[in-house]
């Protein structure tokens, strides 16, 4: 199991930017998991994503916890991939204007 999260994380981290989500996505829709991991893995998503949302006004990592559940559901829900793809570029867009000036 946790040479599998390597791979996959791995898979994430080379992944093309505004791609990478989508095509976590599709590894997950023809992986064999069954039906159950795959709501279970969609659950764990929703609460890491709530547990990220109740951290955000603390000092910490309440947006990268957020994401991190936002990942996961995206695994199951294309449309979320979609969504953190585009958010992905967007944010790349506004990091690079920002250190140009």
């Amino acid at each position: 199991m946790l040479a599998a999260m390597k791979r996959e994380w791995r898979a994430l981290k080379h992944g093309t930017p505004g791609r990478r989500f989508q095509e976590r996505h599709a590894r997950a829709q023809r992986s064999r998991a069954s039906r159950l991991s795959r709501i279970l893995r969609s659950l764990l998503g929703v609460l890491v994503a709530a547990a990220g949302i109740v951290l955000m006004p603390a000092p910490g990592p309440g947006w990268a916890v957020f994401i991190l559940g936002l990942a996961l559901v995206a695994s199951d829900v294309r449309f979320v991939a979609r969504a953190l793809d585009w958010a992905e570029l967007r944010a790349r867009s506004a990091w690079h204007w920002a250190r140009s000036h």
